[in-house]
């Protein structure tokens, strides 16, 4: 079981996951925040922008008001220069309504109340007009509430004084329609579909894009535009209008009229260079993302490149294979790491050379021993043969004498020649355990009936395949099973049992005979290590041999007054990976 599911088995992945999330951790943070704050900064500008277009329309709004009472003033003037001729004053006054029409019902009026001169030729002043003659003798100038004229345009009322010689001899008043202003309103364009807006200090429309708003009386929906402006205030805001839609806008006060003027713009479209340098700024981040996954796809590439190598000559190393040696192209560590690979080969081959000789000596030594023995006895039937070969129970005893010790030769040299064999060749094959027990056991029945020791097999019902030489795990079994009958005395039991664990499959051998000691445990799969009289010690260090090379474990316990156990495991063949190596299958099951 991997320690951390999560990281990636291979090198090159996990150097390249290291790489990636090295470069595009710090690239999505740092382009996160530089569309922040460049977003911030467009909306600071906006802003700006915006505060100071309403700025210079409500000048262009005040200038064209001003306007008006300028003339108008200019007019009082004259009339009080006029004061006694009536018919002077009126052509004054019509002159003025004919140079200024947003000039309405313009009158001279006496302290009195009399009409004097009035642009409507002589008709009389309006009865919608009101004189407040406190103001008009206190002030420079009185401008009345916006009210709605019965035509449906808005007007006020403004009245100057007339003065002749620094006394007021009376007041000049007029109407003044709010159509110029509703051009000039009109005229204030900074962007698709922008809107100017003209209220009066209770937030009544006075100039309004769509005019029915106007003239329906209707009132701006943010009461906190209202007081802001109400207190001076030049600010933006973003807002929703009944409908929904979101607006950003700017408002400003014409001070000395106590009206606001509003800007706005859709918040979409003012804000649409937001969205597109989002957009491109995503499209260059996901590009760099993508670039540098492919950069740290071909680094981990390159750099997981010298293990690979490593990885593959280990194997060849594993298999026996002295020959492997790895290039050395680069001064780093792992050139130095190469370097010492190939020095542990060149030690390995002498210590293979050293040990081929120890065993040349160990295996002579034996030979002689064994052959030694074999030989007396040989040569006593031998020499006896002229003088008894008319004894037939001595031929038939010394044929079976002389069969025997040739067989034991036999297999004595065979088993030399497994052990010193470096390649070892398997024949691997699809293999049914349960299949081979139950055959070789067929076999030992016999034996143990010879023995007088009981036999048991248990197979285990549903048993995976698994990859391997029939004949070599036969060998292994056999071997495992004449050991066990040199094991268990008259009376003794056997156990040979299949089974499966996981991604490995197997089979062990249990006897009921003498323990092995720890000592002697520790040291029984090595070569030539024997606790018999006879033999050579090779059964068991051929037989590991074999299993690892089909890539599993022989294990042996031993305890005292408990029974021996010999245990084979193998991995599990699987159909789709049955072209792959032996050892694939070996690193797939550890790494697992």
């Amino acid at each position: 079981m991997r320690l951390y599911p999560w990281v990636p088995r291979r090198l090159w992945q996990q150097i390249f996951f290291i790489i990636l999330c090295l470069v595009i951790v710090p690239l999505v943070i740092l382009g996160s925040l530089l569309i922040n704050t460049s977003q911030k900064a467009i909306e600071e500008t906006v802003s700006r922008d915006l505060k100071q277009i309403v700025l210079h329309a409500t000048g262009e709004v005040l200038k064209e008001y001003e306007g008006a009472y300028r003339a108008l003033d200019a007019t009082a003037s004259i009339l009080g220069v006029l004061h006694a001729d009536a018919w002077r004053q009126e052509t004054a006054v019509v002159q003025l309504a004919l140079k200024d029409p947003a000039l309405r019902h313009i009158c001279s009026v006496d302290l009195q109340g009399h009409p004097l001169a009035c642009s409507d030729l002589g008709g009389p002043v309006a009865p919608q007009m009101t004189i407040d003659w406190n103001c008009a003798a206190d002030q420079e100038r009185c401008v009345s509430q916006v009210r709605i004229a019965p035509d449906h345009v808005p007007v006020i009322d403004m009245t100057v004084p007339v003065r002749r010689y620094g006394q007021i001899e009376g007041v000049l008043t007029a109407q003044y329609s709010l159509r110029g202003i509703w051009d000039v309103v009109d005229q204030i364009q900074f962007g698709p579909q922008s809107r100017a807006i003209l209220i009066d200090q209770y937030g009544r429309f006075l100039a309004h894009p769509d005019k029915k708003e106007v003239l329906k009386n209707d009132m701006f929906h943010d009461p906190q535009v209202i007081d802001d402006l109400q207190q001076g205030k030049n600010e933006t805001r973003v807002v929703l209008d009944p409908q929904g839609q979101k607006w950003i806008i700017a408002y400003s006060p014409i001070a000395s009229l106590h009206w606001g003027l509003i800007v706005a713009q859709p918040y979409t479209k003012a804000f649409s260079v937001v969205g597109l340098m989002h957009y491109h700024s995503w499209i260059l981040i996901i590009f760099s993302i993508c670039a540098a996954a492919l950069i740290a796809f071909v680094i981990a590439q390159w750099m997981s490149q010298p293990m690979n190598e490593m990885i593959s000559a280990t194997r060849r190393l594993a298999q026996g294979d002295l020959s492997v040696s790895l290039p050395i192209h680069r001064r780093d560590e792992i050139g130095r790491l190469k370097f010492a690979f190939n020095h542990m080969i060149a030690k390995l081959k002498k210590a293979r050379e050293v040990e081929r000789l120890s065993i040349v000596g160990k295996s002579a030594a034996s030979i002689a021993h064994e052959l030694k023995n074999s030989l007396v006895l040989v040569k006593s039937f031998v020499q006896l043969i002229p003088q008894r070969y008319k004894d037939k129970a001595f031929v038939l005893e010394a044929s079976e004498t002389i069969t025997r010790e040739l067989d034991g030769w036999n297999t004595m040299l065979r088993n030399i020649m497994d052990f010193a064999r470096e390649q070892m060749k398997l024949n691997l094959a699809p293999v049914n355990i349960n299949a081979l027990v139950e055959e070789i056991t067929l076999l030992t029945k016999l034996r143990a009936e010879e023995h007088h020791v009981a036999f048991h097999v248990q197979t285990t019902e549903v048993l995976p395949l698994i990859q391997a030489d029939e004949a070599r795990l036969k060998q292994v079994l056999v071997n495992l099973i004449a050991n066990a009958f040199e094991a268990t005395p008259r009376g003794g039991e056997i156990f040979v049992r299949t089974f499966t664990e996981g991604q490995v499959a197997g089979f062990e051998v249990t006897n009921t005979g003498t323990s092995i000691i720890p000592e002697d445990l520790a040291k029984i799969f090595d070569p030539f290590f024997t606790t018999k009289d006879t033999g050579l010690g090779l059964g068991l260090a051929i037989s590991r041999d074999i299993v690892h090379r089909h890539g599993g474990r022989l294990e042996a316990w031993s305890e005292k007054e408990k029974p021996t156990v010999f245990r084979v495991l193998l991995p599990v063949y699987v159909i789709e990976n049955s072209k792959r190596g032996v050892h694939d299958l070996r690193e797939d099951r550890r790494s697992g």
